[in-house]
């Protein structure tokens, strides 16, 4: 405040003896400077009325025109000393995915891991269900059920995305959308996996998640390898399809990725033409439907790892503001360089670019050779003959989104640019 009469004022402020707003906490290395908490709710204290009817206790107390210490709220670490800016959950509660700072109780360790088991287990559902879709596709460019799968696809990936805008979303609308978007976004499920673990640091949840999300598509290729070579040959009942033909991985004689299959325009006619998708066949369908649907969580989670923010004149993680960011031989340099790098490189640069290529070398065959559509037509099946390529436009809005709700959350004109 100014100084009466205009005198200067002289001696030290007692920094104890003044309050931290509702929504505020005192900084740890500075008793004379305050910031912003993550989630207001979490930082009680002195009234802050721009915060009122805003958060609510179980009694339907305004928690913003209460005068309370400089406390956490329930659900928080305390002290507020030990836990800046009440960022951290204690026992029983975990930290809610796409809602930065908030906490929520755990439905027991036993329910958070049915949970997963069963969120996986539906996953797995779909996931097959798609496969053997695809398996018993005709293999024409023009299949409705093809365009039908990638637009859900797109659409459930861009809903993810969204829900981690800065946008104060209703919770019913909330619930909802994350329920449907965590089928296949990993990263969704980061508040079950805390009430799994116990009380992990949220940054030791997100390194271990992050590098179960790079590695996986890796695992997966070796996992499919034995069902579709090894397993498949056994019970060819179990190849999703009649009549499919059994090669071998190691004893190739022609290149598998080389459109070379061109089918009777009467397939139906001629019995031989049912004994020409292979078990080679379903082992790419199923690592091209895997990896497209992985694809906005690996670049995403690999961005959120350079995605720091500035507390008290410290460099600290977004999602931790316990971890500090880029400090030498620290956790957050290792996996930034080791893991994060990497996967940006191959996922963000290499993959679309070969499939660009692959795409436009084969470009005047994509609507006749039913092997080539069976394969990789989910990339490019409905599109117009001329813009072969156009998945790569869907793609770029995914990663441009992305990048949006990773280092755009403090900008208030974060929404107009997704918009946009």
């Amino acid at each position: 405040v100014e100084c009466p009469d205009g005198a200067s004022c002289i001696g030290d402020i007692n920094w104890d003896g003044v309050h931290a707003k509702f929504g505020w906490s005192r900084c740890h290395n500075n008793n004379a400077a305050f910031e912003r908490c993550p989630y207001s709710g979490a930082c009680l204290g002195a009234p802050n009325f721009q915060l009122a009817t805003k958060y609510l206790d179980v009694n339907q107390t305004d928690l913003a025109l209460r005068n309370d210490n400089e406390t956490c709220n329930i659900g928080y670490v305390n002290p507020p000393q030990n836990n800046s800016f009440c960022s951290t959950c204690s026992k029983g509660y975990a930290p809610v995915s796409n809602q930065v700072g908030k906490c929520q109780a755990c439905n027991g360790t036993g329910g958070s891991t049915a949970l997963l088991v069963l969120m996986g287990l539906f996953a797995i559902f779909i996931f097959v269900i798609l496969t053997v879709m695809k398996m018993r596709s005709s293999g024409r460019r023009k299949s409705a059920h093809s365009t039908l799968k990638r637009t859900i696809l797109t659409h459930v990936q861009m809903v993810s995305i969204v829900m981690s805008l800065n946008v104060p979303w209703p919770s019913n609308i909330r619930s909802i959308l994350v329920g449907v978007s965590s089928v296949i976004s990993v990263s969704g499920h980061s508040d079950s996996i805390h009430c799994s673990t116990g009380n992990q640091s949220i940054a030791a949840v997100f390194y271990t998640t992050l590098l179960a999300t790079v590695v996986l598509p890796f695992v997966f290729v070796f996992v499919t390898w034995i069902y579709w070579f090894v397993f498949v040959p056994v019970c060819p009942q179990c190849g999703c399809t009649k009549g499919i033909q059994i090669t071998k991985f190691c004893q190739l004689k022609v290149n598998p990725f080389r459109s070379v299959t061109k089918l009777p325009k009467t397939p139906k006619t001629n019995t031989k033409t049912q004994y020409w998708k292979s078990n080679r066949d379903g082992w790419i369908v199923t690592n091209v439907y895997f990896i497209y649907t992985m694809f906005p969580s690996v670049i995403r989670m690999s961005f959120e790892t350079f995605q720091c923010k500035a507390v008290c004149g410290v460099l600290y993680m977004a999602k931790d503001d316990k971890e500090i960011c880029w400090l030498t031989n620290s956790r957050h340099l290792s996996y930034a360089l080791v893991v994060a790098v990497p996967s940006l490189v191959l996922y963000l640069l290499v993959l679309p670019v070969i499939t660009l290529v692959y795409l436009r070398a084969h470009r005047n065959v994509l609507t006749t050779d039913h092997k080539l559509i069976l394969r990789f037509g989910l990339v490019f099946s409905g599109y117009a003959r001329n813009r072969w390529y156009w998945e790569a436009v869907v793609i770029f809005r995914k990663i441009f989104l992305i990048v949006i709700v990773t280092f755009g959350q403090t900008s208030q004109s974060q929404l107009h640019y997704a918009l946009g």
